[in-house]
């Protein structure tokens, strides 16, 4: 679950069993509390991770990391202090964990040194404000009597293509402004 006020990604990838998976949701757990949150987009990690470096899986996981890394070359960095790093590690043995760790504390000395991390907070503050904003007007249009009596027909004109959908959210919320 994704803390709101973390300002950090973290792109994880894992090989082999069941267990390297469990293995690096301990690690992004562990890394939520160091202010990370996990991405899926490789364009949007701070830092990525290949877990599993070890044993069978060591080739594998050394050439993934080269790949995402020459990726990232083609990626424009979130920020101006700092280069996404790739590294391989082994949740399972430990391996490369200290170098992984020291990245961590790197990255977290350049982004408060230059101010970056607060300016993130600032601005990941006014998001969260709008989105509350958001979510409890749409949980009050949905709420309202009025609304929910046209909704009906006018979802049914916009899944019919006769009204577009812009045009029936400016009706719907008409309606409620008036009530």
């Amino acid at each position: 679950e994704p803390q709101k006020t973390n300002t950090k990604k973290l792109f994880i990838e894992s090989y082999g069993c069941q267990m390297n998976f469990s293995d690096s949701e301990i690690v992004a757990s562990i890394l939520a509390d160091q202010g990370y949150n996990t991405t899926s987009k490789l364009e949007d990690a701070d830092l990525v991770l290949v877990n599993k470096s070890d044993g069978d899986q060591f080739a594998a996981a050394a050439r993934t990391a080269a790949d995402y890394q020459m990726a990232l070359q083609f990626l424009h960095n979130r920020s101006l202090n700092w280069k996404a790093k790739v590294q391989t590690m082994s949740a399972l043995t430990g391996q490369d964990n200290d170098s992984v760790w020291q990245s961590i504390i790197e990255y977290r000395n350049l982004l408060n040194e230059a101010g970056e991390i607060s300016s993130r907070r600032i601005a990941q503050s006014s998001a969260w404000m709008w989105s509350e904003i958001a979510e409890g007007l749409l949980e009050q249009l949905k709420q309202s009597e009025v609304v929910m009596s046209h909704i009906e027909g006018i979802e049914n004109e916009v899944k019919s293509g006769r009204l577009p959908p812009t045009v029936a959210a400016r009706k719907l919320i008409e309606k409620f402004k008036k009530q």
